[in-house]
């Protein structure tokens, strides 16, 4: 095993207990606020609609890139 792939599993390990760490902090959600938000949430992405002039049974992709996760 390189170095860098030791490397890489330590960053990915990292990742996920500061994850775990933002995940336990919020265990009894009453109400979904701003803050918690923006604590999970890195980005949104929404692509352009399947079928831009159809009015209706189209879709669309929305990818929610989440912190220390990534794409989900």
């Amino acid at each position: 095993m390189g170095e860098q792939e030791i490397s890489t599993g330590k960053d990915t390990m990292l990742n996920a207990d500061s994850f775990m760490a933002v995940v336990d902090r919020y265990t009894d959600i009453q109400k979904l606020t701003p803050e918690i938000v923006r604590e999970f949430i890195d980005r949104i992405v929404v692509h352009e609609r399947s079928e831009p002039y159809k009015k209706k049974n189209y879709t669309q992709q929305v990818d929610v890139y989440f912190n220390f996760v990534g794409r989900l």
